[in-house]
């Protein structure tokens, strides 16, 4: 029995060791496949969060553009009712270019000019304009078909000039009132911009 009997507790004892190996082994591989675990889920949370935050990104993106778009369209639209308005101002100047009443409201702004540059000044007029000033002030304006609703006026004493023009006019009129001019009418007719 001797060399049997050793032989097998040396079996044993080989198994057993073995065992221990394999037990340590299984429980290193537990142990590296829960860190796994772990990290790949560490790693799903950061993906979602990250994918989170760019789709939050992208919809903020997206929200921001809209509003750009909508505010360059309500631009639009309002430079076309500007657009719009002074065109049909003008249209109503020129017809009251064409009243009586024209003579003096054009008369009134040539001696407001003239004072303005002290006294002596040479004259230039839109054909209708230099008509007027001529009917209702008696004296001779150069008619030039270049200037529109309107006369252009030097002081004779000076290099200064003064402009008017019923474009001019109503354009500073229309940014000293409100920088947005048709922010009433657009109220009245339900847009609101």
């Amino acid at each position: 029995m001797g060399l049997d009997t050793l032989l097998a507790a040396l079996e044993r004892e080989a198994r057993l060791r073995e065992e221990r190996i394999l037990d340590g082994a299984r429980a290193q591989a537990a142990a590296i496949l829960a860190d796994a675990h772990a990290r790949a889920g560490e790693l799903d949370q950061r993906a979602a969060m990250v994918a989170g935050e760019r789709e939050t990104r992208s919809r903020e993106r997206a929200a921001a553009l809209a509003r750009i778009a909508t505010r360059h369209e309500a631009l639009r639209i309002q430079d076309a009712m500007s657009e719009a308005l002074l065109a049909a101002l003008n249209e109503k100047f020129q017809r009251f270019m064409e009243t009586p009443a024209y003579a003096p409201f054009a008369a009134r702004l040539f001696e407001l000019a003239r004072r303005e540059l002290g006294g002596e000044a040479a004259a230039k007029a839109d054909p209708a304009t230099a008509r007027a000033l001529s009917a209702s002030l008696g004296i001779s304006v150069e008619a030039d078909p270049a200037i529109e609703n309107g006369f252009v006026m030097t002081g004779a004493a000076s290099r200064r000039f003064i402009r008017f023009s019923f474009a001019l006019a109503i354009s500073k009129f229309l940014r000293l009132a409100d920088p947005s001019p048709l922010a009433p009418i657009s109220r009245s007719v339900g847009h609101g911009l």
